[in-house]
């Protein structure tokens, strides 16, 4: 894929914040990187080896075999410990409003933001962990004595820890001149963290966005649930042809709490009892080309109040059709990467009726409603050698459905102007999640171990319209963001 010029035009592409981003973060650059990330010091290998083209957490066929052995292969290290490091500027097209500190925080601001810490790799010969605890230096602003209820802050900074992904694996491989069978179970806090591709929603792209720009509001359950559940999956690998594997996932509370440490409840999605998970993908291998297609999906009830866990709940049902494609023949690495995601909802009966009995016909509410979200994205990358890798990447994403209500997105009757309001800036006039956009990406690995980038991101839609989709006078493209990051693992 390309970046075209007509997409740079309608961009209104601004390079001054990136220059000053740039060479604030250049700051942070190490100049010699002496020891291999946590897997690679465990297997020997280069980063290219389990990465394609070295671009983390891009898999090759080999890094597949890496995970699904449970992150077993090598010899035990003494420290299975590595860290990351972020820092990033984020810059909005349009920052203003009555509400700019709050939806728009230290925008055009460097800031030095992520802190991770990894444990893992092989603990017995059998068992192996992939373990993230991340510290976000700018994770939410203070209440203050002019503002004390629950909701966004207006006073200072407070940093948090938080359990990113967690994946702990049992597993084992049986070889014969006429089988080759890699079977195991992964215990993990988010659907699809166990799987091998990133054409799903825990590994693909991006890997590395702003936390504090404006993004798209609704997205299917399957794609959210991270760091908010407990789950147990079984998968078996089949003569790396056959991969399947079956699960089940419930509320990270109570004991399984350590899966969804540093969350805030009421941010997340609560589920009732369990939900099933399922996945099903069919490869193939030629030469330097390889191919995969898919399907995954989730089947979950969940509280409309995170805070409630009683009472009727709303019933969401995810199905996925994936597809990935790499190229892989140094210097040259490519990969491409397609998702579908189609979900059912059902409302829970008590929030549908209280919408139906609302005086005003405009507020549109149904009893079951659908969303459908699909994902584009291609990636060239070149090793330069000693002048490092270089790499571009385009993503269309695309959200679309029905008008509701209950998507949460903030249209309300106004009785006085018989109109509908909405929240300025992330809500929808007309209760519409429908947002479509690009992402084009350039980024430069001058040691294997840090990455600069820069992002762009242009909405061609936002909450169902371009021009005034919050009825506030907002354009979809008052959302397009420059973000640019300086990324380091050690």
């Amino acid at each position: 894929m390309g970046l075209s010029r007509t997409l740079f035009k309608r961009a209104c592409f601004r390079p001054r914040p990136i220059l000053k981003a740039a060479a604030a973060l250049a700051l942070f650059l190490p100049t010699v990187s002496q020891a291999l990330p946590i897997f690679a010091r465990q297997t020997g290998n280069n980063c290219v080896a389990c990465h394609a083209g070295g671009q983390f957490p891009e898999l090759t066929a080999y890094g597949r075999m890496f995970k699904a052995t449970g992150y077993t292969m090598g010899k035990r290290v003494a420290l299975p410990l590595a860290v990351m490091a972020q820092a990033n500027m984020t810059d909005t097209n349009k920052a203003n409003g009555p509400t700019r500190g709050l939806d728009f925080p230290k925008n055009g601001q460097p800031m030095f933001q992520i802190l991770s810490l990894f444990a893992g790799g092989k603990i017995l010969d059998n068992l192996g962990l992939f373990a993230q605890v991340t510290y976000d230096f700018y994770n939410h602003r203070k209440n203050t004595a002019a503002a004390p209820v629950d909701g966004p802050g207006t006073g200072g900074w407070v940093g948090r820890f938080t359990v990113d992904n967690i994946d702990l694996r049992l597993a084992d491989r049986i070889v014969s001149p006429n089988q080759d069978l890699i079977y195991g179970m992964s215990l993990n806090n988010s659907p699809t963290v166990e799987d091998l591709w990133n054409s799903t929603p825990t590994w693909g792209f991006p890997y590395l966005a702003s936390t504090i720009a404006i993004a798209q509001q609704v997205a299917p359950l399957v794609n959210g649930l991270g760091q908010q559940v407990a789950g147990l999956t079984a998968y078996g690998y089949w003569k790396q042809t056959v991969y399947a594997a079956v699960g089940a996932y419930t509320a990270a509370n109570g004991a399984l709490s350590v899966f969804s440490q540093g969350v805030d409840r009421t941010a997340r999605t609560q589920i009732a009892g369990t939900a099933p998970y399922w996945r099903l993908a069919l490869t193939h291998a030629s030469g330097p080309h390889d191919f995969m297609i898919g399907t995954y999906g989730m089947i979950a009830n969940a509280y409309p109040d995170p805070m409630n866990m009683k009472g009727p709940t709303t019933a969401y049902s995810d199905i996925a059709i994936d597809a990935q494609y790499q190229y892989i023949l140094d210097p040259h690495a490519i990969t491409m990467q397609f998702n579908y995601t189609t979900e059912s909802v059902r409302w829970d009966g008590a929030t549908w009726a209280n919408w139906v009995a609302a005086p005003d016909p405009t507020l549109v509410s149904h009893r079951s409603a659908r969303l459908n979200q699909l994902n584009l994205k291609g990636t060239y990358a070149y090793d330069a050698g000693k002048f490092g890798t270089f790499s571009g990447t385009l993503n269309y994403f695309q959200v679309d459905g029905q008008r509701d209500i209950n998507w949460g997105l903030g249209g309300f009757f106004d009785p006085v102007t018989n109109t509908n309001s909405a929240t300025p800036i992330t809500g929808s006039r007309a209760n519409d999640p429908g947002t479509r956009g690009w992402i084009a990406e350039l980024s430069w690995k001058p040691v294997q171990y840090v990455r600069l980038g820069v992002q762009y991101w242009l909405y061609n839609t936002f909450n169902g319209a371009s021009r005034n989709y919050d009825g506030n006078g907002r354009r979809a493209s008052d959302n397009n963001t420059v973000f640019v990051y300086l990324w380091g693992i050690y």
